[in-house]
């Protein structure tokens, strides 16, 4: 797919934004994501994957869910059979995994956005919820 005109408008916001990066104003927006790797988001309707910004922590193996499911099961089975090797409770497994499920974003996850000047800072995933 070409992509001219979002090339096109990133110049132009570019070219209007002061180079001390002092006086841009900024917007807050809600994305979609519609690519993990590269990270592609989506702002009604128009794609953004350049100048974007995302705690790499929320990124971590989003392309791969599966590998870190199979991660905490393991650990899980080890841990029952060795005790003694566990950093801590069984439950905080369990946190950590329900953590990382809630905090890592996927494709379809709905993203808050700051927009300042031609940059798209994503902050977190969030949900609906009512």
């Amino acid at each position: 797919m070409d992509n001219w005109a979002s090339n096109m408008l990133d110049t132009i916001w570019r070219g209007q934004q002061p180079a001390n990066g002092k006086n841009v104003s900024e917007e807050r927006l809600l994305g979609i994501v519609t690519s993990t790797v590269p990270l592609t988001i989506s702002i009604g309707g128009v794609p953004v994957c350049k100048n974007l910004y995302i705690n790499p922590a929320i990124l971590l193996e989003s392309d791969q869910p599966d590998k870190i499911r199979l991660f905490f099961s393991e650990a899980r089975k080890l841990f029952s059979k060795c005790p003694e090797m566990a950093p801590g409770p069984v439950e905080l497994l369990t946190f950590l995994e329900q953590y990382h499920e809630a905090s890592v974003i996927r494709v379809g996850d709905m993203v808050s956005v700051v927009k300042a000047g031609a940059e798209f800072y994503i902050q977190e995933k969030v949900v609906k919820v009512s």
